[in-house]
């Protein structure tokens, strides 16, 4: 997803930057903090950038599929 970023800059610093989006930090520091089942909401004023879109998607799946393997 690197190659759809913008940002004018090498290919690695790509990547580092995508690492640090606010989002996804606050969705891991979510996994973190909350208890188990309970909802977890992002809230941000521009639309997420597909890099994070695709590792919503990635971080959603299992926990759809938990109940069902319980």
């Amino acid at each position: 997803m690197v190659e759809i970023d913008l940002h004018d800059v090498e290919q690695s610093e790509k990547e580092r930057l995508l690492r640090y989006h606010s989002e996804k930090l606050a969705v891991a520091f979510a996994l973190i903090a909350t208890p188990p089942g309970a909802p977890i909401r992002v809230k941000k004023n521009l639309r997420a950038c597909i890099d994070c879109h695709t590792a919503f998607k990635f971080i959603v799946k299992p926990l759809y599929l938990l109940p069902q393997l319980l």
